[in-house]
């Protein structure tokens, strides 16, 4: 199993932070390190740091907490607990492989020993939040579905006000979307008042990930593929996502992903825009849309964080 020592966690975390920003299918291209390491890497390297603490802060502060943890002293800035964090860890990982994941490689992306890895796996395959296929590689269970059907009445909650100045300030429809399998599901739509004209888009409304700017602003947030269309790649350097015609004749769409960086929203997959006919003007438009997945991940981030905090403790 490889291991991978302070140093080298360290250099590569820093890569991925600010100021650089490199790509994670680069590096792990270059390094050899699962993509899905890197993306946890970074994920709590964000987590335990914080954006005041700046990349290199980020990078070294993540590493000493989880050595903290692995000698048995729990991070004080943190007050985490140790297994269910690893078990939420083991989570994303799986999450992030799209084929599955071997439980050795489970165990190289947390950093422990396979017999702990097998431990973590035992609990959440018993919940029904994994589950074992193709000859014993992981993928997420069914259990979760459970779970997102208790968040989605959550963003939407969230999401309507922001839908609503977004549709009155771009004069289109806007919406929010969400994947599910290989497609693009509008959960949300919302009409500016008094339109005559208007796209035939509605909640329900469903397309391939990589058709319509809903699905490639989704497919944008997730980390780096070699296998990545152009669309998306040039999505993801942007922050948005424009298409023209590609669902409806006529049609113009823009939209953002609505990205979780922090613990409480990381794995979110959403994406918000609007999509009108010819007439849109994309340049004015796309800060409107980027303005508006920044406040979305925030009012998350806020109802996440407040509802952590609300929890009683242990």
């Amino acid at each position: 199993m490889p291991w991978y020592s302070k140093e080298f966690r360290c250099r590569t975390v820093a890569r991925l932070l600010p100021p650089e920003n490199a790509e994670i299918s680069a590096v792990s291209a270059e390094l050899g390190v699962p993509a899905a390491t890197l993306e946890l890497w970074r994920a709590q390297a964000l987590a335990h740091a914080g954006e005041r603490a700046g990349p290199a802060g980020a990078a070294q502060r993540h590493l000493a907490s989880a050595e903290n943890s692995e000698a048995g002293h729990p991070s004080k800035a943190t007050h985490t607990l140790q297994t269910l964090d690893r078990g939420l860890q083991a989570l994303m990982l799986i999450a992030q492989e799209e084929h599955g994941i071997s439980i050795a490689d489970l165990a190289t992306g947390l950093g422990v020993h396979r017999a702990i890895a097998y431990r973590i796996v035992a609990t959440l395959e018993s919940h029904g939040l994994i589950a074992r296929v193709d000859r014993g590689r992981l993928r997420l269970g069914a259990g979760l579905l459970t779970l997102a059907s208790r968040f989605e009445p959550q963003l939407r909650s969230l999401a309507r006000p922001v839908l609503r100045e977004l549709a009155e300030a771009t004069r289109a429809a806007a919406f929010v979307s969400v994947p599910s399998g290989k497609d693009s599901v509008a959960i949300m739509v919302t009409e500016p008042e008094g339109t005559l004209l208007r796209v035939a888009y509605r909640v329900g409304s469903r397309h391939p990930l990589g058709r319509g700017a809903a699905g490639i602003a989704i497919l944008a947030g997730r980390a780096a593929s070699t296998n990545d269309p152009e669309s998306v790649s040039v999505a993801r350097r942007q922050g948005f996502s424009v298409t023209r015609g590609e669902l409806q004749k006529g049609a113009v769409g823009v939209a953002s992903p609505v990205h979780g960086r922090d613990p409480f929203t990381v794995g979110l997959e959403a994406s918000i825009g609007v999509v009108a006919f010819e007439d849109l003007d994309v340049s004015a438009v796309k800060d409107l849309v980027l303005d508006s997945a920044r406040r979305l991940a925030a009012a998350l981030r806020q109802n996440e964080g407040e509802t952590h905090r609300r929890r009683p403790r242990q």
